[in-house]
């Protein structure tokens, strides 16, 4: 899965922030993953930070979307 960029994040905030919606990580390996609120400070480097976290470094895969699924 393709990382997402500070711009997709950005977008993801704005349009989660305009519709008064909470935003979600979604996190795991290969096609499972989990979902949790985002409970964090709304910036991009605190969500790039976080998912960079959820990566480990290894296999898995994080990404930020708002509560109705969209992604940027």
């Amino acid at each position: 899965m393709k990382k997402q960029t500070k711009e997709t994040v950005r977008v993801v905030i704005d349009y989660a922030w305009r519709n008064d919606m909470d935003m979600e990580i979604v996190s795991g390996e290969g096609e499972n993953g989990t979902v949790e609120v985002y409970d964090g400070k709304p910036s991009v480097a605190a969500i790039m930070r976080r998912l960079s976290r959820e990566r480990c470094g290894g296999d898995r895969w994080a990404l930020i979307q708002a509560e109705d699924g969209y992604r940027g």
